[in-house]
């Protein structure tokens, strides 16, 4: 009995353990998603969702009103601002930083840093430029 049990523990560990594999989802895809849909937000002017793809480090050290002024204050300065494409992912460990293109007024694609963490199963942005 005891090893039907532990068996069957083993199983359903193992499927839980390979769930986000089977779903398709890795950590590459989970940091362009972020990053595409934080970008996404912000060109459509919608700060409380951005709130929700930025880290709760940067969240709690700055204050959500202030970090969602910050987003209206850098978009009013910037205009125009679409995400032209996300580069390759380096992830160590629970970190993570990539490369992306930016539009901004007048076609300027300007290239900028994005550093994530791992919080929670999903990838935030850890920084605000």
């Amino acid at each position: 009995m005891r090893k039907k049990i532990l068996m069957l523990v083993l199983i359903i560990v193992s499927g839980v353990a390979a769930l986000p594999v089977a779903c398709g989802i890795n950590d590459e895809q989970a940091i362009v998603s972020t990053v595409t849909n934080f970008y996404e937000a912000y060109q459509n002017r919608e700060y409380s969702r951005c709130i929700e793809y930025i880290s709760s480090r940067l969240r709690n050290s700055e204050g959500d009103r202030n970090v969602m002024n910050s987003l209206q204050s850098g978009r009013l300065w910037s205009g125009f601002v679409q995400l032209k494409s996300v580069g390759n992912p380096k992830i160590s460990g629970n970190t993570a930083r990539v490369w992306v293109d930016i539009e901004k007024i007048l076609g300027l694609v300007t290239s900028t840093e994005v550093s994530l963490i791992k919080e929670g199963g999903s990838r935030k942005i850890d920084n605000l430029q």
